[in-house]
């Protein structure tokens, strides 16, 4: 597995990706693909800018002050300002997955047994790392921009039973957090982003899903 840079305008209307010599080549909008008519466009370039370490992303996604793009300037990375502003006037640097082999397939046993193992004593955060393993992490970790995970839930706070025994026999809650995992990991495997945060119920089924999934996985590029 290995991780590429990309500059994203205008919620992902418009997006660039990093070349090996600092310039940048506009790809196609990740808010073109919509299943089953994915649109590839943005497939691999021999020129593109590839890393093994994520930390070597680190530099540009903490950027600041200003970039030029399309002959525009805009600012890097800020949060600050009006919504109006932060979507039309700000560009978002992020690391995106290059995948060289095909992902592994989750199951609701995997997750039982991961909310199971969980401690009730203190904060946690569920989430799917980039392998398709689920896990429970630090808060300050998997909020990490960098953090090699692909979907991440909101965080459990201790004593409130999201963990431990009890809570990975809660089937309601258990199918809950199992497809909206499942979503989240379309989102990812489709732009290849990290840290995907699912924070609401799945909107489609299992079976509809995991047809996407498989077919994002079968047209891995």
């Amino acid at each position: 597995m290995k991780f590429q840079v990309e500059a994203e305008l205008r919620l992902g209307i418009e997006r660039y990706r990093m070349q090996k010599n600092g310039s940048w080549r506009k790809i196609k909008s990740s808010l073109s693909k919509n299943y089953p008519e994915f649109d590839r466009e943005d497939s691999f370039s021999i020129d593109d800018f590839l890393t093994d370490n994520l930390e070597e992303i680190r530099p540009y996604v903490n950027l600041c002050g200003n970039i030029i793009f399309g002959g525009k300037t805009y600012t890097l990375n800020s949060q600050e300002g009006d919504l109006a502003e932060l979507l039309t006037k700000t560009v978002y640097i992020h690391p995106r997955v290059h995948r060289l082999t095909k992902p592994r397939r989750f199951s609701r046993g995997e997750l039982m047994e991961v909310i199971a193992s969980g401690n009730d004593t203190q904060n946690n955060v569920l989430v799917l790392d980039l392998n398709g393993c689920f896990k429970l992490m630090d808060i300050f970790k998997a909020h990490d921009k960098l953090a090699p995970i692909a979907v991440r839930h909101e965080s459990y706070m201790a004593g409130n039973g999201y963990v431990g025994f009890q809570a990975a026999r809660n089937k309601i809650f258990i199918e809950k957090e199992y497809l909206s995992t499942l979503e989240g990991w379309v989102t990812h495997l489709m732009t290849g982003k990290l840290n995907v945060y699912q924070d609401i119920p799945a909107q489609k089924g299992e079976a509809e899903l995991w047809r996407e999934v498989d077919y994002l996985t079968e047209h891995l590029k």
